[in-house]
């Protein structure tokens, strides 16, 4: 009984633990504090979390306004007694230039808080600085001392409020907005626009430029600020439109050891978590080191590959942990390939859901080649051994040796096929890929002619072929006749599923009462066989009779599907020359 409740203990406060990063408050608790300070008693935890969760966006609101109240001050006129106390402590040209200095300081205050809005660590820093600059100006330029109370406030209030604002970098990442852009374009232009109404009854010359006083000076420190800030919001513009867009990090090679030490162990996953040895994705393992996924970045998206692989005891903080990073770094997470077993957990996380195809499973237990619906196989098969072919498994300590000829075979094959190597979620030929796994041989007289790299999981449940290349003078059927042997092999070793691969926009319902994704996906299988053989691969497959379990993309909003199955397309492939390469 102590075992059990001591256990119950620990999983309440794992609950609660998760309750806290689930709302992205790992400051709740000073916000409940600084509550019973002032006297408002005990906070709950959801309206702690709650704060927290709208801080970002309120306080994005708040510089915003700030920004063009400080602009709205420019325009004006300050009574002759202020100026004269201010002109008591500062001399004339100090005074003049704080007129400029508040117009600058009002532009970027209205660029930043769109980077306030997503949580910037940069950006609440420099939110913090440009409000009390901009609350010394008001001052020394002889404005009243409520702005400069008000923006003090809000300053004070946004550094309450530092927990809310946890992600590195990014400070430039929310000036690619259009609505925030477009929002502090219109500011400043109502700002430029009340000032041409004040200061209407000034002719334009072009001494107003270089006019240096106090009394009368008005106009001119109103045209010295307007084309200060046009400058600063242009400069900032044109930087962020016309700046390369830096390339993702690369994905550093894996730890070897306890990449190994995972795949051996485990009863969550599938034989696609091999692909981690790739190198071109990113591992995010639990904190325990048996699980891990692997998932790769572009642009602002982070795409986990497959399923995570380890334990189920362990998926749920390993997704929250996913989640969690993407968050941090303000990136959308997106799923790619899982299959049924995976939704609940990916709907507890938000996730929209689309189904993109279906792989082929072939259960070994009871496979053969009896029955009609087998007859193409077993024809395969008898070709294949009276043309003199064999069948083997090599290890994975004789695959080096046999990797000349192996790259002969692939050169071959790539030639034909005008492709190139793939990536992400497809093998590609590698010599220290490859030579990590068993590979499955089809030889004849002068050597190997077909060769597949053979996937594995712990405890047997499930082998899988990777990447799969013949030679031009291979018998016809010669892919047949390999994973034929290869069920037969697995079958042996007590393999209880060979998945056979996955058939792109399988499945998909093509009826009106379909989304709007899967009538095009459905449509694009039936009549896209000019640029890939979407109907003729589930047909090669279905030879196989296997059963067909669905897979499925997962997004945070259904607009972002197909921008997310455009950037797995695009990361599989090596770029845009790889999508429309014709297979």
């Amino acid at each position: 009984m102590k075992a059990s409740g001591g256990e119950a203990v620990r999983s309440l406060a794992r609950r609660r633990a998760a309750r806290i990063r689930r709302w992205g408050v790992p400051q709740a608790v000073r916000v409940r504090r600084l509550a019973a300070r002032l006297g408002l008693g005990r906070v709950p935890p959801i309206l702690a979390g709650t704060a927290m969760v709208l801080a970002p966006l309120g306080f994005a609101a708040l510089a915003f306004a700030s920004g063009f109240v400080l602009l709205w001050t420019l325009t004006a006129p300050v009574p002759a007694e202020r100026f004269g106390e201010a002109a008591g402590l500062l001399p004339v040209a100090a005074i003049n230039a704080s007129h400029f200095f508040s117009s600058l300081t009002g532009v970027l205050l209205l660029l930043v808080a769109s980077s306030l809005r997503r949580r910037s660590r940069s950006a609440w820093l420099v939110t913090l600085v440009l409000l009390g600059i901009a609350a010394g100006l008001n001052l020394t330029r002889g404005g009243p001392w409520q702005p400069s109370a008000l923006l003090l406030a809000v300053g004070a209030a946004l550094f309450a409020a530092r927990g809310a604002f946890y992600r590195k970098g990014g400070l430039g990442s929310g000036l690619s907005e259009p609505v925030w852009l477009l929002a502090a374009i219109l500011a400043f232009a109502i700002f430029v626009w009340l000032g041409l109404i004040v200061f209407r009854a000034t002719p334009y010359s072009d001494d107003l430029w270089w006019r240096f006083v106090l009394e009368g000076g008005a106009p001119s420190r109103f045209l010295r600020a307007a084309a200060g800030g046009a400058i600063v919001l242009t400069f900032v513009m044109s930087w962020r439109f016309l700046a390369p867009q830096a390339m993702p990090e690369a994905a550093a090679p894996p730890d070897a050891a306890r990449l190994e030490a995972a795949l051996a162990d485990g009863d969550m996953g599938h034989a696609d978590a091999n692909l981690a040895w790739l190198q071109d994705k990113h591992l995010l393992f639990s904190e325990s080191g048996r699980s891990f996924l692997q998932y790769g970045v572009r642009g602002r998206r982070m795409v986990v590959m497959g399923a995570p692989y380890g334990l189920w005891s362990e998926l749920p903080q390993l997704l929250r942990d996913a989640r969690d990073r993407a968050d941090r770094h303000g990136m959308s997470l997106c799923f790619y390939s899982v299959g049924p077993a995976l939704l609940p957990a990916l709907i507890e996380l938000g996730l929209v859901i689309q189904k993109i195809g279906e792989a082929a499973i072939l259960p070994l237990e009871d496979f053969s080649l009896e029955g009609s619906h087998r007859q193409p196989l077993r024809q395969s098969r008898r070709r294949a051994q009276k043309e003199g072919l064999s069948f083997r498994i090599a290890p994975k300590e004789e695959v080096p040796g046999l990797l000349p000829r192996l790259e002969a075979i692939s050169d071959d094959w790539l030639s034909r096929h005008e492709g190139e190597e793939k990536g992400f979620s497809l093998g590609r030929f590698d010599p220290d890929y490859l030579s990590r796994f068993p590979m499955a041989l089809v030889e004849g007289a002068d050597g190997p002619v077909a060769f597949a790299n053979i996937w594995t999981t712990a405890g047997q449940r499930e082998l899988s072929a990777d990447l799969m290349r013949f030679s031009e003078g291979s018998p016809r059927g010669v892919m047949d006749y390999l994973f034929t042997e290869l069920a037969f092999w697995g079958q042996a070793q007590g393999y209880r599923l060979l998945d056979l691969g996955m058939a792109p926009l399988s499945g998909l319902e093509e009826d009106r009462l379909a989304p709007l994704m899967s009538q095009v996906g459905a449509f694009a299988y039936s009549r896209g066989g000019r640029f890939y053989g979407f109907h003729g691969l589930r047909i090669y497959k279905e030879k196989f009779a296997p059963v067909w379990e669905p897979l499925y993309l997962a997004a945070p909003t259904r607009l972002g599907l197909p921008f997310a199955l455009a950037d797995v397309a695009l990361m599989t492939s090596g770029g845009v020359r790889g999508v429309i390469g014709r297979p």
